[in-house]
């Protein structure tokens, strides 16, 4: 990994760790005020809402490789720049017209749309794209950082009851929008002004980023509508939601790598160095598994406590779900390095349409089959199902590029050393079975002991390599040692 590529993983990380702690502090909170029908009211009207802001969202993904493509060349860096944000600008009117008519005609959930119509603005000012494309991880870290701080203070000091649902939409949707705002204050340094701007040489390329982002979007959305239209119950809706965000939490560890090295991919697909990219894309899948693995059996080791202690009463349900969730966060790390590290920098982002457009019928028609009679459930299932069919196609059409027994061979060893970590983790859950938030600690400590000394017992390559080049870089910075 080279050493932007470190410092922007190091700000990334930074911002992830707010972003992964925002929930933490913040769910246990919400979900005892508003409970479990209000968090599914509020998570309803957001799949909503993520219906129109997506396309807005899918175009800065867009955004992101061009401006990856342009680094070096000002003049093309600012017209790509200002062409996207044109054509963000024409896709914006239409949609606000659109959203506008949603609140109008919207009986049950007028303020809640109406407390989030500022959240289409920020997707139309986002540029945090720009920012990523040309590698500067620390503006958007900080800045987004910042924003999730002041945002958990504000909720605190003025939610306070089921009554301050709006209030509590209106306040996310409002400093997300500041944050976005902020972004724009030191673009001058990087770009120029507007110079006969011409839109219609990105129609067909955004179409083609856009159709599978869209799609991923979709997802989520569509799930939690057709839960909330077949099932005509939100506490179902309450319950899918808690345990996505809690899973969720963790997987941004997992797909930050590919933010990162997307623009580094970029340049070497553009230049068509395939071994050094091949080289990379074999150790982002490391990566992932080394990280991803423990992360999943150690999430399943404490559901059982952290679920009642993070959500309070009326969640058991979850502590189920999250078990069957749990395949989902390795699934999408594969389909993550997969699409954002090699097809799409390849711009070969018609093969990720082709899998998203077919899981996502299929994550459709197992919807329709299974939520009438499983509710929550039926739509986990549904996803997880989905995202490895999903997988398969990709790994179908990267085979004269990468090999998945190279992958399982190289990095079993994870898979062992989980599997026997979570095991050690159910023992001292047995033991330790009073006392809920010190069994929580004990199984955390304990787990990731048990994992790394495995995998330091057997030498295991990779860990190994990342090791000694942590002791290297150690005792570079301290020679007395």
């Amino acid at each position: 990994m080279k050493k932007i590529e470190r410092e922007n993983y190091i700000y990334n990380l930074i911002y992830q760790f707010v972003t992964i702690a925002f929930p933490i502090i913040i769910t246990p909170y919400t979900a005892r005020i508003f409970g479990a029908d209000g968090i599914g009211d509020y998570s309803y009207t957001v799949a909503i809402n993520t219906l129109f802001t997506l396309i807005l969202t899918c175009m800065g993904r867009y955004g992101f490789r061009e401006i990856s493509y342009t680094q070096e060349n000002r003049k093309e860096r600012s017209n790509a720049f200002w062409e996207i944000v044109l054509m963000k600008t024409i896709i914006f009117i239409m949609l606000f017209i659109g959203y506008i008519f949603l609140i109008v005609f919207s009986r049950e959930y007028k303020m809640l749309y109406l407390a989030q119509l500022i959240s289409l603005v920020y997707a139309l000012l986002d540029i945090s794209w720009f920012w990523q494309g040309n590698e500067n991880f620390k503006i958007t870290a900080s800045i987004s950082a910042l924003n999730k701080i002041f945002l958990i203070a504000l909720i605190f000091i003025f939610v306070k009851d089921r009554n301050d649902l709006f209030l509590y939409a209106f306040l996310i949707s409002f400093i997300t929008f500041l944050g976005s705002v902020i972004m724009w204050l030191p673009l001058r340094k990087l770009i120029d002004k507007p110079q006969k701007l011409k839109i219609k040489r990105h129609i067909k390329n955004c179409i083609l980023i856009c159709i599978p982002f869209i799609i991923i979007e979709l997802y989520s959305s569509v799930d939690k509508a057709m839960i909330g239209f077949i099932t005509r119950n939100s506490f179902e809706n309450g319950y899918y939601e808690q345990t996505v965000k809690i899973t969720k939490m963790v997987m941004v560890v997992l797909t930050s790598m590919s933010l990162i090295k997307a623009p580094r991919h970029s340049k070497l697909a553009k230049d068509n160095n395939q071994d050094e990219l091949k080289s990379s894309l074999y150790e982002s899948f490391s990566f992932m598994l080394l990280l991803g693995l423990p992360i999943t059996f150690g999430l399943c080791a404490i559901s059982n406590k952290c679920v009642p202690l993070f959500l309070g009463t009326g969640y058991e349900k979850v502590i189920t779900l999250m078990f069957w969730y749990a395949p989902f966060m390795i699934l999408h790390g594969f389909v993550d390095i997969l699409a954002n590290q090699y097809f799409i920098p390849k711009k070969e982002q018609n093969v990720y349409t082709i899998s998203v457009g077919a899981s996502c019928v299929v994550n459709i028609i197992l919807n329709i089959l299974l939520i009438k009679y499983r509710g929550a459930l039926g739509a986990i299932m549904a996803t997880v199902i989905s995202e490895l069919f999903s997988c398969c196609i990709l790994f179908y059409f990267a085979k004269n590029m990468l090999s998945l027994l190279k992958i399982a061979k190289e990095n079993y060893q994870f898979l062992i050393a989980a599997f026997i970590m979570f095991i050690v983790c159910g023992i001292t859950n047995y033991i330790l079975k009073g006392y809920i938030m010190v069994n929580i600690i004990m199984q955390v400590i304990i787990g990731i002991i048990t994992y790394f000394s495995i995998l330091f017992a057997i030498k295991q390559e990779y860990f190994m390599f990342i090791f000694y080049n942590i002791l290297l870089k150690i005792k570079r910075k301290m020679p007395q040692l």
